[in-house]
């Protein structure tokens, strides 16, 4: 599962004069402590934040479920974001935060490694214009958690089960006088014609409407067929000393990412982001 965080106040260079008298509701800005003087801004820039969740499933009849599959589907969530949030200037990112268990075969991996450390490369423009609590610009980051082996990963580790278990479902009840399958020709017989299944069954408006209140608010299901997950060959990676006793990574750039053998989100962890000890790590890890 994914998520981004939102700044959603203007800096005060962004909005326009306004009438001293308006400005009369104090705010802080995220990641601000309570230390912090207020920013004072008009009531038209507050509004009611409501945290909307997105499950992306990914359909697809590639069988080889490894790192260059979790890589494709990974990208088309990020297209996905850049589509519909940063370039239309509707939501502005300043982190991507990743969690995940430790599969070895597709995200746990040299491979995957290298992949995730050029995300911030890739995704430094999103928070383009965005200020931190002490008014200088913010550095894009992102993070890859692994949750510990044996344990769930909360509501997110059951979506597969759950979208495979009603399409089973759908199948079994489908009548003429009842039809639960969603198809053009109300038949399920390819991988193709699941992912059509599953959209017309989740990807809608009244299923929005519907969750609301619910954990998972909205379902977005994309196809991708094996010939768009691309397997370069003769790739070779080495492989990175103390991976699977490391469960947070930070990618710094390209071929190098700060590691801790455990998570951790308080204000001082998340402002440390260099080597040296008490840090990030000790070291580098390339």
């Amino acid at each position: 599962s994914c998520y981004a965080e939102v700044m959603a106040v203007p800096s005060a260079a962004e909005r326009a004069a306004t009438d001293p008298e308006q400005l009369r509701y104090g705010v802080r800005r995220h990641g601000a402590s309570d230390d912090d003087p207020l920013e004072y801004v008009e009531r038209r820039y507050l509004r009611h934040r409501k945290l909307h969740t997105k499950a992306f499933v990914h359909v697809s009849n590639d069988k080889t479920h490894d790192s260059y599959a979790a890589q494709t589907f990974i990208n088309k969530t990020i297209d996905y974001l850049e589509e519909q949030y940063v370039r239309p200037g509707t939501e502005t990112f300043f982190a991507w935060h990743m969690h995940s268990d430790n599969a070895p075969s597709h995200f746990k991996s040299s491979k995957t490694m290298n992949y995730v450390t050029k995300l911030p490369a890739r995704l430094k423009d999103w928070a383009m214009g965005v200020s931190g609590a002490d008014g200088k610009p913010l550095t894009f980051r992102v993070y890859w958690e692994f949750g510990a082996p044996g344990h769930g990963k909360g509501v997110w580790d059951g979506i597969g089960a759950w979208i495979k278990r009603t399409v089973r479902q759908d199948i079994v009840d489908h009548r003429p006088e009842m039809k639960t399958v969603l198809t053009a020709d109300e038949q399920i017989l390819s991988p193709e014609q699941v992912a059509e299944h599953v959209k017309a069954r989740f990807n809608t408006d009244e299923f929005v409407q519907s969750h609301l209140k619910k954990t998972i608010n909205e379902v977005v299901v994309s196809y991708t067929p094996t010939a768009e997950i691309i397997r370069p060959v003769g790739q070779d990676f080495e492989s990175m000393p103390g991976m699977k006793k490391t469960f947070l990574f930070m990618p710094v750039r390209e071929g190098v990412t700060l590691q801790r053998p455990f998570a951790c989100w308080c204000d001082a962890c998340m402002q440390a982001s260099a080597p040296g000890e008490g840090t990030m790590d000790s070291n580098y890890r390339c």
